[in-house]
């Protein structure tokens, strides 16, 4: 859904016609679930990470994914979950 965004972003910038990819985004909102805002995701992997302190990156990434099967990027997770292990 992020590059349909940024397809429509830049077809606004150069004053394409946008209707057809603001059709499939409004198509797409329907049927797939909303991302995680930052902020819920910081909150799922502290929350997963006081549960267990000694989890790992791919521990934390498959209970994010058992939880929030695709609501999140997954290299946004990944790359926060790394930040929160080192310190």
């Amino acid at each position: 859904m992020a590059s349909l965004d940024a397809s429509l972003e830049q077809a606004r910038k150069l004053g394409r016609d946008r209707s057809a990819m603001e059709t499939q985004r409004e198509l797409f909102g329907r049927y797939l679930p909303a991302l995680l805002t930052s902020g819920e995701l910081d909150r799922a992997i502290d929350e997963i990470l006081t549960l267990d302190p000694q989890a790992r990156l791919g521990d934390v990434m498959r209970e994010l994914q058992g939880r929030y099967a695709r609501r999140y990027d997954g290299q946004d997770a990944r790359v926060r979950i790394q930040k929160r292990l080192a310190g």
